[in-house]
């Protein structure tokens, strides 16, 4: 898909006045030309300036600065306007992904597309209407040569077909260096994710650090390689043009005049013409290359969507193509008894290789208003688990989830997640509560002061000020924005593990308990083996099974021998 296709198909505006605008500046500057050739011949001639040559001289300049300045504005809605629709509709479509999807393509690609190719396309969008109006110039001022001279109008004609000719073979091969330039540093923004977010483990690891560098480098080394390769084809390209016209002009002066008798003054005028084509000529030749790179840009773009789409149910794909895909979900489905699971297989691929597989786990009951809590060793599959248990991950075909005795199918599933609220180990802060804006700013304070956090970040108009604090205190922000969401199902993912000993004692025997009053349904991932004796029920997880079940009630600790794990 080239550019006009694409703003064709993104754009509510039109584009088709700008087109006219555009030519409409060409003819003018067309106009500019003939004038400033007829008003210096007329001078040489020792000839009055024609007061007539003269106005139209100035409103050649009018139209040519008033069109010019109103295409440049009516580009720039057309092009915001369907780059706003393509950002929206990606960063809709990325919402309504499963989290494997994401986790398999990775942040790089989506972050390069929205912010990097958008921008290639916004701003290539003024260089090329420029060179539109260049182009009418073009066609204006051969058609003025060849009514100065039949072979000067051939000569110019089959120069810049050679010329152009030339310059297309040439023109490939920097579109497949572009290319590779292309991948290559998606591949770099990648790695730079990684010193990024991986600063804690590279700091403290030199071996890694080095590593990393050296991988960064390299890639940096290929995707400058590339990127030189491609500038200095784009620089030959472009010395040819300066070369081509000096060569058409030395062709001019020197050829025409033996192969015909020009007229007096033919010369001049022909080559005034085609020094006056030089810049159009040159902004057509430059503009080549960058719709080269546009081109790609709105591939990279399709390419990312088409394949964040390929998970998407249809209807979904409908509302969000309608921009109707807003409406969030106000009534979860009903839990009154139990979430049970039944034959529970995920297994996590890396290039079609199982790397992980959660189960075979013949079935697990969540009961509603009971604490449930779950240990297990690093890489035992509890997140894994509770990834499933969301509906974050879509299990085996042959699992099934039931929330009561409702079965739940692709169909529902965004009601059944509307049960949980979640804490994750790599859980997500924002300064602004989102989904809670009709939230008592009082009662938030009121949590953070409950916290202990109120002395290190403050909330007002809907705003937390900072939640840029330790890792902690993130937590118990985190458990805060929990509470506020007020779900069936509350998750909390090692939410202890960081704490203080002081507010860890408060969260396991006075704020989980007081939840479980309230009739919520908890399920925590702990390993504080002191504070097991508070829940109702224990899980213990090895290898991607559940490998032990223990009750907990009135004192008594019992082991259900019989749990089977295994189909």
């Amino acid at each position: 898909m080239n550019l006009l296709e694409f703003i064709q198909k993104e754009s509510d505006l039109k584009i088709r006045s700008s087109v006219v605008l555009a030519t409409l500046s060409g003819l003018a500057n067309g106009v500019i030309l003939v004038v400033i050739v007829s008003t210096a011949e007329a001078s040489r001639n020792g000839e009055a300036i024609d007061t007539q040559f003269f106005l139209i001289f100035l409103i050649a300049i009018l139209i040519f600065v008033l069109s010019k300045k109103k295409i440049f504005s009516d580009v720039a809605k057309v092009i915001e306007s369907a780059i706003r629709k393509v950002r929206t509709r990606i960063a809709d479509k990325v919402r309504h992904s499963d989290l494997q999807t994401l986790e398999k393509m990775g942040a790089s690609s989506i972050f390069n597309s929205i912010t990097q190719d958008c921008a290639q396309i916004s701003t290539s969008a003024p260089v090329i209407m420029n060179a539109l109006q260049s182009a009418v110039m073009l066609v204006f001022a051969l058609f003025y040569i060849l009514y100065l001279s039949t072979l000067g109008f051939i000569m110019t004609g089959v120069g810049i077909l050679i010329a152009a000719f030339v310059y297309e073979i040439s023109r490939r091969k920097v579109l497949s260096t572009l290319k590779n330039t292309s991948a290559k540093e998606r591949e770099f923004y990648e790695i730079i994710n990684h010193v990024v977010n991986g600063f804690k483990e590279n700091k403290v690891n030199s071996k890694r650090s080095s590593s990393v560098m050296r991988f960064m480098q390299r890639l940096s080394f290929d995707v400058m390689k590339l990127k030189t390769r491609a500038a200095q084809r784009e620089s030959i390209n472009f010395l040819f043009s300066q070369t081509f016209f000096y060569i058409l002009l030395g062709a001019i002066i020197f050829l025409l005049p033996i192969l015909t008798k020009p007229n007096e003054g033919e010369i001049l005028r022909i080559v005034t013409a085609v020094l006056f084509i030089v810049g159009p000529v040159s902004a057509v030749l430059v503009v080549v290359p960058l719709l080269s790179r546009v081109n790609i840009a709105i591939q990279n773009i399709y390419r990312l969507e088409d394949e964040l789409s390929k998970h998407i149910s249809n209807e979904v794909l409908e509302d969000i193509t309608s921009e109707q895909s807003i409406d969030h979900i106000d009534n979860p489905l009903e839990f009154n008894h139990e979430i049970r699971l039944k034959n529970i297989v995920f297994e996590h691929l890396n290039k079609n290789d199982v790397v992980f597989t959660l189960g075979p786990i013949s079935e697990l009951n969540v009961n509603k208003g009971e604490m449930l809590f779950i240990e297990g060793g690093n890489g035992s599959g509890k997140s894994t688990l509770l990834k499933v248990l969301t509906g974050l991950y879509y299990a085996d075909e042959k699992t099934e989830i039931f929330v009561d005795d409702q079965l739940i199918t692709r169909y529902n599933y965004p009601s059944y997640r509307e049960l949980f609220s979640v804490v994750f180990t790599d859980f997500h802060l924002t300064k602004q509560l989102f989904g809670l804006e009709a939230v008592e700013e009082e009662k938030v304070k009121e949590l953070l002061v409950d916290f202990k956090v109120d002395h290190k970040t403050e909330f007002s108009n809907g705003l937390l000020s900072t939640v840029d604090l330790s890792t902690g205190q993130r937590k118990r922000l985190a458990l805060i924005v929990s509470l506020l969401e007020n779900k069936e199902i509350l998750i909390f993912d090692e939410v202890a593990a960081d704490q203080d000993p002081t507010f860890k004692k408060h969260y396991y025997t006075e704020l989980l308990p007081a939840l479980k009053e309230k009739g919520k349904t908890i399920i925590v991932v702990t390993h504080d083996d002191m504070y097991f004796e508070y829940c109702d029920r224990k899980l213990k997880m090895v290898n991607g099974n559940i490998v032990q079940e223990t009750h907990y009630k009135d004192g008594k600790v019992t082991f259900n021998k019989n749990f089977k794990t295994k189909l």
